[in-house]
């Protein structure tokens, strides 16, 4: 709809008649939210008019493929299954000049690039939910992609009213997700773990930092179907986690898909952490935060003696940890620069701070304590390098 409304002419394709009905619905529920929700002021007669006229839908992938100039995969995150599609893709007659792009969440495009048979006209460009007023496309290249495709890809982002950030060197995840993925996977892990309830992580978070919305009310946003599938690849591959931590997100899993099949995936099925339908969500109404603990930014780490304000620092704590720790790892990889990181936060989630603004509002030495006693507490840690690495950039302070 964005490329749309942006004035492109797009083909949607989908493998039945119930996939495009769908899509068509969906689509046209975002009409009226172009107008109430973007950053780019739109008349609904405007976007109506772009959808019909700029928009088709095909379930002939050929006849969609054969004459497009960009071709963006969005579906199932998994490895397997974008292979077999790009393979498809690759066996039609297309134009030599057509770029292929995964949207994949995750994945790098290098472990499935030689399936597009185009491997130097292939890269990832990632855009966020609601991207109406969540204007963010990540663009992600592989070692064989051509520099005049990066910039081709990077001017379209730009052509569509986003803010482009083009990665530096292949991070699964790209910038928000390698922030919003502990971000939300740390959140279900403490109700996983039945450490928290989901209201009381979102309050302790909403309060500290001022924000609208807490993780959990993010999840809502995001759907239960890609966090799901994000948190059951990670600890497939995660041999180091604890038995604890296993069952945590093994539970949190269970509960996001059982609510999926029962039609309760998040805020646009209506419900599920929170209610939407028909009523105003129970983070946005007045005395949500009445009960908690006065809590702020600075109090990150520390223990009052009060039980109650002590637990929602805690929370703070481990919710705010994660967030700088994903900063971290994009800053010591070299992956993309501070400045790109924070915006990225910002936009996506609508604040004012990123993880490197609220790093200098704690205070670096604070939260080189609370990572450093993180880190000492991991068994045989696989990633001690880059853990050495982050207390290190901690110590230095080149931010």
């Amino acid at each position: 709809m964005q490329t749309a409304v942006s004035g492109f002419d797009v083909i949607v394709y989908g493998r039945s008649d119930g996939s495009i009905e769908r899509a068509k619905a969906k689509m046209e529920s975002y009409i009226p939210r172009y107008k109430e929700e973007s950053n780019v002021d739109h008349d609904d007669e405007d976007v109506k008019k772009a959808y019909d006229e700029n928009v088709t839908f095909s379930i002939d992938l050929e006849e969609a493929a054969k004459r497009a100039d960009l071709i963006i995969e969005a579906i199932m995150e998994k490895q397997s299954v974008k292979e077999a599609f790009f393979k498809q893709l690759s066996e039609i007659d297309i134009l030599e000049e057509t770029i292929f792009a995964t949207n994949t969440s995750s994945l790098r495009p290098s472990d499935f690039m030689e399936a597009t048979g185009r491997p130097d006209r292939f890269l990832a460009l990632h855009f966020q939910n609601e991207i109406w007023n969540h204007n963010v496309a990540e663009v992600m290249a592989t070692s064989k992609t051509s520099d005049e495709v990066v910039k081709t890809v990077t001017q379209f982002a730009k052509d569509i009213e986003m803010y482009a950030v083009v990665m530096k060197i292949e991070q699964p995840g790209y910038v928000i997700n390698t922030l919003f993925i502990p971000f939300l996977e740390v959140s279900l892990n403490l109700f996983g773990q039945g450490k928290a309830k989901p209201f009381d992580v979102d309050r302790a978070w909403m309060k500290a930092t001022g924000t609208s919305h807490g993780p959990f009310a993010s999840v809502d946003t995001a759907g239960f179907g890609t966090p799901a599938e994000v948190m059951q690849t990670r600890i497939d591959g995660n041999p180091s986690l604890t038995d604890e931590q296993r069952k945590g997100s093994e539970y949190v899993i269970r509960f996001l898909k059982d609510n999926i099949s029962l039609g309760r995936a998040g805020k646009v099925a209506g419900e599920d952490f929170y209610h939407y339908k028909d009523t105003t969500p129970e983070f946005l109404t007045e005395d949500f935060l009445a009960d908690t603990p006065d809590i702020s930014v600075e109090d990150y780490g520390s223990k009052t003696g009060d039980e109650e304000k002590d637990k929602a620092i805690a929370l703070y704590t481990t919710v705010a940890s994660s967030i700088i720790y994903g900063g971290l790892e994009l800053f010591v990889k070299d992956a993309a620069d501070f400045e790109d990181i924070d915006r990225v936060w910002e936009i996506a989630f609508e604040v004012e701070f990123g993880p490197f603004k609220l790093l200098k509002q704690i205070g670096t030495d604070k939260v080189y304590d609370v990572l450093s006693h993180y880190f000492d507490s991991i068994n045989n840690d696989p990633e001690k390098e880059l853990h050495d690495n982050i207390l290190k950039a901690l110590k230095e302070n080149n931010f």
